[in-house]
């Protein structure tokens, strides 16, 4: 067969696969990738790959192939169809893990892909302010390894520009700006450190609605008594943060509080020790002082 007709067939093949993974049809799977169940010992093996008809098929499908097909199927959190692909044992796991795990959407799915011996300890911390909530979720991934510390792979921060670096500490950075203490309780307690991260500036993003104790309040209240954050730190994180771009938001939690029109947590902040002095533009000092006596 020449490389044209190969193609063609290789093209037929995954429009095969597609219309399998719709269909939900697990042994039809495993035949286009040259598979076929065994159940006298309990799993597959190597067939020649099969046209619809039962025919022997001249192009098979290839690992690469598996693995598109799995992405997809964990994009659409389709267990079953999923969990075939794993089946056929030709998919490596870690050759495009972050592409793989940023799909995920349930925890179900996160035990699958770690019963197939995907390594959450290496990778698991790029999806840690993903699943905030449930915390029995986030609570997973920290017991399977996964590393609150570690930086955020840099393509996962839609803000970051060519150059720029956001190494804080963003699951912390998200739990604070919706002021949800038990996810920043329970990463803490695994060992992320509240000062690797801009948590003070973020939670001035809350706004509402509240919902119980949860407010912007008693969120910076339990950042700067709990764990002593400085209410007048830079947004550069000691250096951890290098941006060149100049955002509507930047400098001390007061003027994130400003940006955001944040009422509430000017207030709470200025009660806590932030001081309107410290910000460098006299501009946003008049305006700070303004914005805090209309409230």
């Amino acid at each position: 067969m020449d490389y044209q007709a190969q193609q063609q067939a290789r093209q037929a093949a995954l429009r095969e696969c597609n219309e399998a993974c719709e269909a939900q049809d697990a042994e039809r799977i495993k035949q286009l990738f040259g598979r076929q169940s065994n159940p006298s010992q309990g799993g597959t093996h190597t067939i020649a790959p099969k046209d619809v008809d039962g025919q022997d098929r001249q192009a098979s499908l290839e690992p690469d192939d598996a693995l598109d097909c799995l992405i997809w199927m964990v994009d659409e959190n389709d267990l079953p169809v999923s969990r075939c692909h794993l089946e056929l044992g030709i998919i490596d796991l870690h050759k495009s893990p972050i592409r793989l795990l940023t799909k995920a959407k349930s925890q179900a799915m996160l035990e699958l892909l770690a019963e197939f011996g995907f390594d959450f300890g290496q990778y698991g911390h790029n999806i840690l302010h993903k699943f905030l909530t449930p915390i029995s979720t986030l609570s997973y991934l920290l017991d399977q390894g996964a590393d609150p510390n570690k930086p955020v792979t840099a393509s996962l921060i839609p803000t970051l520009k060519r150059g720029e670096t956001d190494d804080t500490i963003q699951c912390l950075n998200l739990a604070a700006e919706q002021c949800n203490i038990p996810a920043f309780e329970l990463l803490v307690s695994s060992g992320a450190d509240p000062r690797r991260s801009i948590a003070l500036h973020r939670a001035t993003r809350f706004k509402g609605p509240t919902d119980g104790d949860k407010t912007v309040t008693a969120m910076i209240d339990y950042l700067l008594d709990v764990h002593d954050l400085d209410p007048n730190a830079d947004d550069d994180c000691g250096g951890l943060r290098m941006l060149m771009t100049s955002f509507r938001e930047e400098g001390t939690p007061l003027e994130y509080a400003l940006a955001n029109e944040n009422h509430e947590a000017a207030v709470a902040l200025v009660k806590k020790g932030a001081d309107p002095e410290r910000i460098c533009s006299k501009n946003k000092i008049d305006k700070v002082k303004r914005f805090i006596e209309g409230m």
